[in-house]
């Protein structure tokens, strides 16, 4: 828990005379920690807006990973968000986990992104899938301007109970989808 704040307290305090015990230098980590997470927050809010605004998940989905999205995996999410399929997974970029030893099963579950590439592009093995999801989040990195701003998308996509992410989600794979149409 003694980060690269606590270590410079205890040595200042040692100097000084002071001496700070182990729930004075939690607390004051805590409070650091607090101060970093609301300074990250307000640069996204920032950046991204809040209120009625566009949140950061949608603005990552609209201008990153949706146009890095085959218009076949596109339809095959909209499916899968439509009847609920088992195969869509949340937490997870694919079941099983892209560890080594694994490399060359066949997907069984998938997370949004991943699902366009193994439903919709034909992708089968855990490994194919796993590199189809790293090259559309670098893209869409890319597209934003900001390294790993695909985690606002994931970390909604994982954290958003199951039914709401469903809901919400849906509406933007047929927005992009009807983007296309029109295109």
């Amino acid at each position: 828990m003694l980060d690269d704040f606590a270590l410079p307290v205890m040595f200042l305090g040692t100097l000084a005379g002071l001496s700070f015990t182990a729930a004075a230098l939690v607390e004051a980590w805590v409070w650091v920690a607090d101060r970093r997470q609301r300074r990250a927050m307000a640069v996204a809010a920032r950046r991204y807006g809040r209120g009625g605004e566009m949140e950061a998940w949608r603005t990552v989905w609209r201008q990153g990973v949706a146009p890095e999205l085959s218009t076949a995996g596109l339809t095959a999410l909209r499916q899968a968000l439509l009847t609920d399929s088992e195969e869509l997974a949340q937490g997870c970029t694919t079941e099983p986990p892209p560890l080594h030893c694994v490399l060359d099963w066949p997907v069984e579950k998938a997370c949004p992104i991943a699902y366009c590439g193994w439903r919709g592009d034909g992708l089968d093995m855990v490994g194919d899938v796993e590199a189809f999801f790293a090259k559309v989040c670098f893209e869409a990195d890319n597209r934003i301007g900001e390294p790993a701003a695909v985690r606002y998308l994931l970390n909604w996509a994982d954290e958003t109970p199951r039914d709401e992410m469903r809901r919400l989600l849906l509406p933007e794979v047929e927005r992009a989808l009807a983007e296309r149409a029109v295109a």
